[in-house]
């Protein structure tokens, strides 16, 4: 570890030791980083005997509902209670917290930051952020060891499902060398991967298949097959019974599809009006947290995702022009910038 990361963990210890009271953070659309992460920093500072409030501005996907303390998580923030420090993370910006969410972060003593995103925008008292980890639920491990926490079976099982989540079940290319020893070291405290890989990714209502296979049917392959696509329109969500929870990772489908580069999924917020879209990268050369960051997006080079307002030609026309413009800066180099 350098010097920067070392200090950067020792002023976050510093905080911690220092303060009594903490509210803690994750983000819309809550992944299994994001809760993971919350619920196993929660019961190091719940150990400690530390006031600790977990806040989520969305309900927690019922893959999720399995993990230790769960319930702690709520979906209103306290008007009538103060904390010393709000702790953000895996949030790039204070806005990922939610898009009705105002917190006004001057409130608090301190801002502690921790995320792996590489558009993390740095907006905390104490930041740290590494790009190069593979999940949050990395970092918070490690700045558990630094702190000499002991790790038993319900933090681990937050921690392995934070990085297991986070890497795609260890097959993205932010799997490292010290992400399977960390994940090795997890289940020898206790987490038991095949538990959490069936609760995560078996253990999903009927719906979600029934909405997968309209989705299916809108699937396109552009580009001359190098992007593919499909949509979720609010139709579906109506026809099968269920919402847009039930679509997260449907880009993993046509991100399976061989030779493409870039995939992306548009999952309809409001009919004809808005949509968030998901992308993926199966290609080093295709950065699609360009892509996402130029609508006030973002995330990582191989996955990240951001809100779009218009209709539903207007959407996928702007998204298609990126989309086409990236490929071309990875097979050409050049960066023909097109209107989006």
């Amino acid at each position: 570890m350098n010097e920067k990361n070392i200090e950067s963990i020792q002023h976050i210890i510093k905080s911690i030791e220092d303060n009594q009271s903490f509210i803690i953070f994750n983000h819309m659309n809550p992944d299994g980083d994001a809760v993971g992460s919350q619920l196993a920093l929660y019961m190091v500072l719940n150990r400690m005997g530390k006031i600790t409030y977990l806040f989520s501005s969305q309900e927690i996907f019922p893959e999720y509902r399995f993990l230790p303390h769960i319930d702690e998580i709520k979906m209103e923030l306290p008007t009538n209670r103060k904390f010393d420090v709000a702790i953000m993370l895996d949030c790039a910006s204070p806005d990922r917290i939610g898009s009705d969410i105002e917190v006004e972060l001057t409130q608090y003593k301190q801002t502690i930051n921790i995320d792996h995103h590489i558009s993390n925008k740095r907006f905390g008292t104490l930041n740290w952020v590494r790009p190069e980890s593979s999940s949050t639920g990395e970092l918070i491990y490690e700045l558990m060891k630094e702190m000499g926490c002991p790790i038993d079976a319900d933090i681990a099982t937050c921690l392995y499902t934070a990085i297991f989540t986070d890497t795609g079940g260890f097959r993205h290319s932010n799997t490292s060398h010290r992400t399977l020893g960390f994940a090795a070291e997890l289940v020898d405290a206790g987490a038991k991967p095949h538990v959490i890989s069936r609760e995560v990714y078996a253990s999903f209502p009927v719906r979600r298949l029934h909405l997968l296979g309209k989705a299916l049917e809108t699937l396109r392959i552009v580009e001359e097959g190098r992007a593919a696509f499909m949509w979720v329109y609010t139709d579906y969500y109506e026809q099968t019974g269920s919402t847009i929870v039930d679509a997260d990772e449907f880009v993993e489908f046509p991100r399976s599809l061989g030779g493409v580069d870039i995939a992306f999924v548009f999952k309809e917020i409001t009919a004809n009006a808005a949509a968030r879209v998901n992308f993926r990268s199966n290609n080093p050369r295709c950065n699609v947290n360009r892509i996402a960051s130029a609508f006030g997006g973002g995330g990582h080079a191989e996955a990240s995702a951001c809100n779009i307002d218009g209709t539903r030609k207007e959407i996928e026309r702007r998204v298609l022009k990126a989309v086409c413009n990236e490929l071309i800066i990875a097979y050409t180099g050049a960066n023909e910038q097109r209107g989006m």
